[in-house]
């Protein structure tokens, strides 16, 4: 049995004191004609750091429900999410059920793991007076929205569970407010997590790119990593750094595609690294025979591009090699988590940042409480600041002071001239001045979803006027309406379905 720590049961009383508080309340709409942004008060999101214990908190809420007879279910994405989910129940003397295609079992039982998508796919719909949403950012699809609005559901409670949550369409429909109970600072200062160290040896020229789902377009992203100039210089800042850096560590690489990571393996193999690949149609076991053989050292780096960012524990884990390029901070922060579990004799791990990730978000202390609001959390780098000579990324606060330049604290080479006052003294935090991206407002995100989805419908432009009045009230509704007046033309798909709501 699992003891838990002092952040773990402090997350558990505070989701219980909301859930009394909000005693009887029922569930109510935003809007009758979007049936996804169904809200509720009974609902609840929990912020907690990868590796900090979230598995072990809402197993031990699974655990007191079955001792009181309350149905209860868990809902994951993923095969590997069900066995880890499953697994730890089991530790904890939980009998339970799963549904999961091929692997569908007890299904009469109070407790429930489950697969979403086999959930949505049959339309079954377990008992359930609690339920648990492990990586809960990850909501916004048909699955969900069908799970978070069904009937049987109305009146239950919900735990949202994610490191990262963060939305750019909200998250209202999982919980009504974040619970956030421990910081990764103090995670760290605690011994629970250890620190990581940053280098960012090469930053790619993204100038162009473009973006969709709110991360850069694959292919147009994979395209500018190919180009001559760009393939060159990465290829050789990965060699060169990997050498001088992390030959003697166990790593993970994380790639743009399947096959840049592939790539990226291949230039490491000619400098004399042991790689293997694990990608989404990796089977089960033979991922976990390639993770064991990086666990024994008897290969070098996994090359990977997203299967590996959630759902994998490998506390012995030492630098990551980041050759992706994101827009997306919530992807940044869980690449970041796979290497902050402890390990004996660890103190901290690597990352190789090829990306500029790190100067762009700020590493996993730049860690903000979620929203439930739609929001694009962008992190906070502004405090970091990198070495020419060793590529050192840290806290400006770290650097020294030297008589004309400030000196990095980890190789001692100059860095950037020291400006100073009017009276001489030296501005030791100068502003940063990087523009990443415009702050977009909760309506402005909504405003082109709702463009598409009243041509599509064959709305009238009143459509929209009237959602974002419900949603923000009629000052936000009288300013995205100027800019939906603007629109000269307006397609209309049937016209017998022209009807405003």
């Amino acid at each position: 049995m699992t003891k838990l720590r002092n952040y773990q049961e402090k997350a558990i009383e505070e989701i219980r004191a909301h859930f009394r508080e909000v005693g009887e309340e029922t569930l109510f709409l935003t809007s009758e004609k979007e049936p996804f942004r169904y809200e509720s008060r009974r609902r609840v999101i929990l912020q907690m750091a990868t590796g900090a214990g979230k598995t072990a908190t809402f197993a031990e809420m699974l655990k007191k429900c079955h001792q009181k007879g309350t149905p209860a279910m868990m809902a994951v994405k993923g095969a590997k999410l069900v066995h880890q989910a499953s697994d730890r129940l089991t530790r904890e003397g939980v009998p339970h059920g799963i549904f999961q295609a091929g692997n569908t079992r007890d299904t009469a039982e109070g407790i429930q793991v489950c697969s979403i998508d086999t959930l949505y796919a049959r339309k079954i719909a377990p008992a359930a007076e609690f339920i648990v949403i492990d990586e809960c950012h990850l909501t916004n699809g048909a699955a969900y929205q069908w799970l978070t609005t069904h009937e049987n559901y109305r009146q239950s409670f919900f735990l949202g569970v994610s490191a990262t949550p963060y939305s750019p369409t909200g998250l209202r429909h999982i919980g009504s407010k974040v619970i956030y109970p421990v910081t990764i600072g103090e995670l760290i200062s605690q011994g629970y997590l250890v620190d990581a160290k940053y280098k960012v040896p090469h930053k790619p020229n993204l100038q162009g790119v473009k973006k969709s789902g709110g991360d850069y377009n694959v292919k147009d992203l994979q395209r500018r990593m190919n180009e001559d100039g760009e393939k060159r210089a990465l290829y050789g800042s990965l060699v060169d750094n990997w050498k001088k850096y992390a030959s003697d560590k166990i790593s993970i690489l994380f790639g743009v595609t399947v096959e840049h990571a592939k790539d990226m393996g291949k230039e490491l193999q000619k400098a004399g690294a042991r790689t293997e690949h694990i990608d989404g149609k990796t089977p089960h076991d033979i991922r976990d025979a390639i993770i064991s053989r990086l666990e024994n050292r008897d290969i070098d780096v996994i090359t990977s591009v997203g299967v590996l960012t959630t759902g994998v524990d490998i506390p012995s884990l030492e630098c990551l090699i980041v050759c992706r390029p994101t827009a997306s901070y919530n992807l940044w922060i869980q690449m970041l988590g796979r290497g902050t579990r402890p390990y004996k004799d660890k103190n901290d791990f690597l990352v190789l940042d090829l990306a500029g990730n790190t100067l762009k978000f700020g590493g996993i202390r730049s860690e903000m409480i979620g929203q439930v609001e739609p929001t694009r959390h962008k992190g906070d780098p502004s405090t970091l600041t990198s070495c020419p000579v060793c590529y050192a990324a840290f806290p400006r606060s770290e650097r020294k002071q030297g008589d004309t330049h400030w000196i990095c604290p980890a190789c001692g080479s100059d860095m950037d001239p020291i400006k100073r006052d009017g009276d001489g003294k030296p501005i030791e935090h100068e502003e940063h001045v990087e523009i990443i991206d415009h702050d977009l407002e909760p309506w402005e995100i909504d405003l082109p979803l709702l463009l598409h989805r009243a041509k599509e419908r064959g709305y009238k432009k009143g459509y929209i006027y009237h959602t974002l009045k419900v949603r923000y009230g009629v000052e936000i509704a009288d300013k995205a309406w100027k800019r939906v007046q603007r629109l000269r033309r307006w397609p209309i798909k049937d016209p017998a379905r022209n009807t405003q709501p």
